[in-house]
């Protein structure tokens, strides 16, 4: 009687489903230090099931992860880049 919820059950836990779909490398699980458990939930539950808050509360988990500098580049593919600002600063919003 009990085996269809048991079908409903989440089987891969929540820090390995968001590496999954963030496609997050190795060097990169650090980050998911920054979320406590019920952020990591919220923000799985955002990435899977898109929708009003959820969606707004995923985007906001997902910048909180990625908001350093060196991150966001990293995140996206680019050449390393130090979190401090330098003179080239400039370049790079060209």
């Amino acid at each position: 009687m009990l085996a269809p919820l048991w079908g409903c059950q989440r089987l891969e836990p929540d820090r390995q489903a968001i590496v999954r779909i963030l496609g997050l490398s190795a060097s990169e699980l650090v980050w998911l230090e920054r979320l406590a458990p019920d952020a990591l939930r919220e923000l799985r539950d955002g990435l899977e099931r898109p929708g009003g808050e959820r969606t707004a509360r995923a985007v906001d988990l997902t910048f909180h992860l990625i908001a350093d500098r060196s991150r966001t580049f990293a995140f996206v593919g680019y050449p390393a880049l130090p979190d401090r600002r330098s003179v080239c600063d400039g370049l790079l919003a060209e």
